[in-house]
């Protein structure tokens, strides 16, 4: 069996909730390579495909149209955290919580065991 490639921090990874499963998938080059109940990425960059988001509107049903991208890090985060969600019925980003300001990017996010995504 190959090494697992999420040994190797500072791969760049596409992070996204698997409901299904309810852990977080991680893709490299469009395949996933992992399933984890917590990871951290840096240098993150988030991203909504807006075709996605109208079928999910347009059906009422979730479904992968919404990932981050950034680099896997092996370390935790220190410090306070903020919350950040994605609702694709109220706005087309992602967005801070609370006041619900859009979030584009990121310095680190930290995807929790519990659903629950924070950055710094």
């Amino acid at each position: 069996m190959p090494p697992c490639p999420l040994r190797r921090p500072g791969l760049k990874v596409h992070v996204y909730r698997n409901l299904t499963k309810g852990v977080w998938s991680v893709r490299k080059s469009g395949r996933v390579i992992a399933h984890r109940p917590l990871i951290v990425l840096r240098d993150c960059k988030i991203r909504v495909s807006e075709s996605g988001r109208q079928r999910a509107i347009r059906e009422g049903q979730r479904n992968v149209h919404t990932w981050i991208e950034g680099r896997y890090c092996a370390e935790a985060i220190a410090g306070e955290l903020t919350p950040i969600g994605y609702n694709p019925f109220h706005a087309p980003t992602f967005t801070r919580r609370p006041g619900f300001i859009p979030v584009f990017e990121a310095l680190a996010v930290v995807f929790a065991e519990d659903g629950s995504i924070r950055r710094p």
